[in-house]
């Protein structure tokens, strides 16, 4: 036990420091806008000096803006320490980064600048173009906002999980000794019965023991119809009571529920990806190391040509001064940012910017169906009167739903509406437990049911009317009256206009779009081939989604899924990028690393698009920034032997970086002129080994 108690106290050690570090390196606002400051400061003094401009009491005496300028960089080094702890600590590791260099550079030039400082005070005014601050200022200033910027997008995207865990009611009511006890969810206990008011989520999973009820499974199904219990069926945890009162039988609470285990999947799917080593990361690997080898050999090679310590350490300054990559440690986050406005601009909010590295590879997207190509509520479709009007189907059916908050109440409700019909009264209205409802109207007995419960006895030859709709996928309702069917009503979920065309210019950027759906086959089927899918597969609940994703990531492909609903938290979290609708549920969008703003499937090859664009600018931010610095470091290393000292000022030093800020800054700009809309093939995408079949699992 004692062994334990201190594994587990060092483990909560180990994470509590882990965390205080990347608190401790996510750069305040208020320490950004102090460097900000303190640079434009010294900057302004530097550039006085340069074009001889007179500042008064300062520029006749050397000694004091010396004093000055380094009053003015003491702000600086301190917001910045912690660059100097993380990049020691990674030249530790032999893995020098832009800390490592900043951290080298900056503070050997702020030793020499002190050094320097001490001189000018006693009265050696030459020693005065030895002091670096501000080249070691602007080098400081700009990693801190690149990292700044990195911070915010590095974070984690959401918390789904917590969302999950929102689903539950905070209490419930029990019963116990023949009274109702409103207890807390965790008090709840196997065997004990719950009552579950109307439009309640259900606190556990159990059995219904009341005659009749109706439970909303979109939660596990996606889809929006609710499902009708009676007496045994089984509910579940998290999903919504949507008929009258209801008592349940516990049979798994807590973490053995449904929900639980969802929520413990999410988690696991959530927490496993990696981030791998981008090529932006690999080139500043690489430069960073051969930057500070060949500075180390121009300290070497100035100690020994001219025997002056001091020599050798002015030279070795200079040298990381000049090729310091201010532009690389800015050339990734400034195509985030040109991302992100775009998008923004766009209609698509990017949550999650770090992804754009995967995004430009995604070879599959998968989409859900209902609320995602679908409107996600049913419509009338088709009305058939059997001897009469199909106006008079309308009408009687309207009467009676007019009572009800089912979704196909609501939708013949909206169809009477549309069609100027306007229901009259009901007498009497009862809603019955596996068959639908019935009323009276105008003393006339009217019944509004599935099919299956209507087309009895003699009507049983009526079901054949229904036949060719519900091989069509289509929700069916069949209307009596006096015990006599005189109509159908066929319902079904409408697509979204814009998912034809957002579909047409996927399959023309050559990526393979898949619909995984917890719908009836024969519904998937008609919205897969009205869309031109290139595979589909139905009747799949929640966690098999996710089982698919992992499938079609076979040959190392990029899979993104495009969800709204609850049921899609887990694809969405398992998929390489994970895309939601604004209009989905909360837990579907914090588990998304991108949200569609305007809910157009159009929008997923824009946001696609956008995403390759800016890896692309962020590469050749990164190659040129590195080209233009390896090209000064021969300059950088004998350039003082030819000019001596007076080509190499601090301010030029400075110039050299601002110069290739700006050269990164034009690149950057063709973000803003790029044609989101296009349907080129990209040449990321490749094809790796063989393909899965998303309704076998099986390789082609």
């Amino acid at each position: 036990m004692l062994i334990y108690n201190f594994k587990r106290s060092f483990d909560e050690w180990r994470a509590a420091r882990r965390t205080s570090d990347e608190r401790h390196y996510r750069f305040s606002f208020k320490s950004i806008m102090t460097v900000c400051i303190c640079t434009i400061a010294l900057m302004v003094l530097a550039a006085a000096r340069f074009l001889n401009v007179s500042i008064p009491l300062l520029s006749d005496d050397a000694a004091l803006m010396s004093l000055i300028r380094l009053l003015l960089f003491l702000p600086i080094i301190y917001c910045a320490k912690s660059i100097y702890s993380v990049g020691l600590k990674s030249l530790i590791h032999l893995k020098p980064d832009m800390e490592s260099l900043a951290a080298v550079g900056t503070g050997f030039g702020a030793l020499l600048s002190l050094y320097s400082i001490v001189l000018v005070v006693i009265g050696q005014y030459d020693y005065a173009q030895y002091i670096y601050f501000e080249p070691a200022a602007v080098i400081l200033t700009l990693l801190m906002v690149g990292r700044h910027i990195e911070s915010g997008y590095t974070r984690q995207i959401g918390t789904p999980a917590k969302r999950l865990h929102e689903l539950l009611p905070e209490y419930c009511t029990a019963i116990r000794n023949d009274s109702e006890v409103k207890i807390p969810i965790d008090d709840l206990a196997v065997g004990e019965k719950v009552l579950v008011n109307p439009g309640e989520s259900f606190p556990c999973d159990g059995l219904v023991m009341s005659q009749k009820a109706s439970a909303d499974e979109s939660m596990l199904t996606g889809e929006t119809v609710p499902i009708e219990k009676i007496k045994g069926d089984r509910v579940y945890a998290g999903t919504v009571n949507a008929g009258s009162f209801v008592e349940v039988l516990a049979q798994e609470v807590d973490e053995n529920t449904v929900l639980a285990s969802m929520i413990k999947s999410v988690e696991k799917a959530y927490n496993s990806k990696k981030k791998s080593l981008g090529a932006s990361e690999r080139i500043q690997l690489v430069f960073c190391s051969g930057v500070l080898m060949i500075s180390l050999l121009v300290f070497i090679i100035w100690l020994i040509c001219t025997g002056g310590f001091g020599k050798a350490l002015t030279a070795f300054v200079r040298f990381l001064m000049i090729v310091s990559p201010c532009a690389l440690g800015l050339a990734v986050p400034a195509a985030v940012i040109a991302a992100v406005k775009r998008g923004a601009r766009e209609g698509i909010l990017i949550r999650s910017p770090g992804i754009l590295e995967t995004a430009k590879s995604i070879s599959t997207v998968v989409f859900d169906k209902t609320g995602t190509l679908t409107v996600g509520k049913l419509f009338v479709t088709d009305v058939v009167p059997l001897g009469t009007t199909a106006e008079e189907v309308i009408y009687l059916a309207a009467a009676l739903e007019s009572h009800s908050t089912h979704p196909i109440a609501t939708a013949v409700l909206d169809y009477a509406l549309k069609n100027d019909i306007i229901p009259p009264e009901c007498d009497v209205f009862e809603s019955v437990a596996g068959f639908g409802v019935r009323g009276t109207i105008s003393d006339d007995d009217v019944a509004v049911g599935k099919p299956g419960a209507v087309f009895i006895g003699e009507n049983e030859g009526y079901a054949t009317v229904c036949r060719p709709y519900a091989e069509q996928g289509k929700t069916i309702a069949a209307v009596e009256r006096n015990g006599k069917p005189i109509g159908i009503i066929a319902f079904d979920d409408k697509l979204k206009p814009t998912s034809k065309v957002g579909i047409e210019r996927l399959n023309k950027m050559g990526l393979r779009t898949i619909m995984i759906t917890g719908d009836s086959r024969d519904a998937a089927e008609k919205v897969a081939k009205d869309l031109e899918l290139f595979d589909y597969a139905a009747n799949v609940s929640p966690d098999k989604k996710a089982d698919m994703i992992e499938k079609l990531k076979y040959g190392q492909r990029v899979v993104a899924m495009v969800g709204d609903s609850i049921n899609d938290a887990l694809a969405l979290a398992s998929a390489d990028v994970g895309i939601s609708i604004s209009s989905g549920s909360d837990v579907a969008i914090d588990s998304a690393h991108i949200v569609l703003i305007k809910n157009d499937i159009r929008d997923v090859p824009r946001a696609i698009n956008i995403c390759r664009e800016a890896s692309e600018i962020a590469k050749s931010n990164v190659f040129w920034s590195a080209v233009y610095n390896a090209a000064l470091i021969p300059v950088a290393a004998v350039a003082p032997l030819i000019f001596k000292n007076t080509a190499f000022d601090p301010i030029l030093c400075t110039g050299c970086m601002l110069l290739s800020m700006a050269s990164l800054i034009v690149n950057t700009l063709r973000m803003k002129r790029f044609n989101v809309n296009s349907t080129l093939r990209h040449k990321s995408i490749k094809k790796h080994g063989r393909t899965q079949d998303v309704r076998s699992g099986e390789s082609e």
